[in-house]
């Protein structure tokens, strides 16, 4: 079985945040978010469906030219 796993360090408002994305030899996309605060805190969502992942991806993207926007800046997409 061949994992295929990327992390990205985050400074989150809530702490230090890790998030690992993790695909299958099936395909599946497995997201791993801990938090470090006093106490670590996890949570997980698998996909199978590449739907799923664009939809969460236009999200991302909708929210980051909002936060742009209410910033002053003009954005163009």
């Amino acid at each position: 079985m061949t994992r295929r796993d990327y992390c990205l360090h985050l400074n989150a408002l809530q702490g230090q945040t890790c998030v690992q994305i993790n695909v299958e030899d099936s395909g599946a996309i497995n997201i791993e978010v801990s938090v470090s605060k006093e106490e670590e805190e996890k949570f997980q969502l698998s996909f199978k469906s590449d739907a799923d992942i664009k939809g969460l991806i236009e999200l991302l993207r909708w929210a980051r030219a909002s936060s742009l926007k209410a910033q002053g800046f003009k954005v163009v997409m």
